[in-house]
């Protein structure tokens, strides 16, 4: 038997005395690229008791083809990778999303997290690569 070593992510291959066809879900042989897509975010800020809350840390994690990435992990830190924010897994289309509460209602943690944003991160399980993205943080509309 042969098994076409085109990179496609699922063969069907009879065996004989079987009465159906069973599935073999072969892995690429080389790496996959990926491509992490974040989505703007908002922080308010507390000061009793003393916390930030981020709400709306999103990212999409595909292909370079487009395909989506269910079940992976994506991190959500500050834009330097300092401070992890929370983590998430993505739906079936793809989506990680999640909300973090930081401990630290410190007017430089926040003027941090809206000028320079926030950093998803997609560290690559086999086969696929890992990626990065980064988006804006604006503050949350007082009501």
């Amino acid at each position: 038997m042969e098994v076409p070593a085109d990179g496609s992510g699922q063969t069907t291959v009879p065996i004989a005395g079987l009465s159906s066809p069973v599935g073999l879900a072969i892995p690429p042989s080389h790496p996959v690229s990926t491509r992490l897509t974040a989505s703007a975010a908002t922080v308010e800020r507390h000061t009793s008791p003393a916390s930030l809350r981020v709400k709306g840390l999103s990212a999409t994690l595909a292909t370079t083809d487009g395909a989506p990435l269910p079940g992976q992990t994506v991190r959500f830190t500050d834009n330097t990778g300092a401070h992890k924010l929370c983590a998430a897994v993505t739906n079936s289309r793809g989506r990680a999303r999640c909300d973090a509460t930081l401990r630290t209602g410190s007017r430089a943690r926040y003027d941090d997290l809206r000028h320079n944003g926030y950093r998803a991160t997609y560290a690559g399980t086999a086969p696929y690569r890992p990626s990065s993205a980064a988006a804006h943080v604006r503050a949350a509309r007082r009501t």
